[in-house]
């Protein structure tokens, strides 16, 4: 069995303020694409400072090549290469990198 509930007691004082958080990891996080439409070999490159997390490409057609583009062992920017008639963009999602 199951008894009634009892009358709420008052609302208690309000607790201080938390301190700030740390800033969010994705601060800066920025797409880059390639200008026109285009078939062939496409490469798109972030900025100087700066470091590839992901990318693609969007077309209609066939593509031979989706790959990110390495500088040693950092990713730098997205490739694709578009099979004609269909042309396509290349984009590359770029985030500053850290030390």
């Amino acid at each position: 069995m199951t008894g009634a509930q009892g009358p709420s007691g008052p609302q208690g004082a309000q607790g201080a303020q938390g301190a700030q958080g740390a800033q969010g990891a994705l601060s800066g996080v920025h797409v880059v694409s390639s200008d026109e439409p285009a078939t062939g070999f496409q490469t798109v490159s972030c900025p100087t400072g700066e470091v590839a997390t992901g990318g693609g490409y969007i077309t209609n057609g066939a593509v031979n090549v989706d790959a990110p583009l390495v500088v040693g062992d950092t990713p730098v920017g997205w490739q694709a290469q578009f099979l004609a008639p269909e042309p396509g963009l290349v984009y590359v999602v770029c985030a500053p990198a850290t030390s």
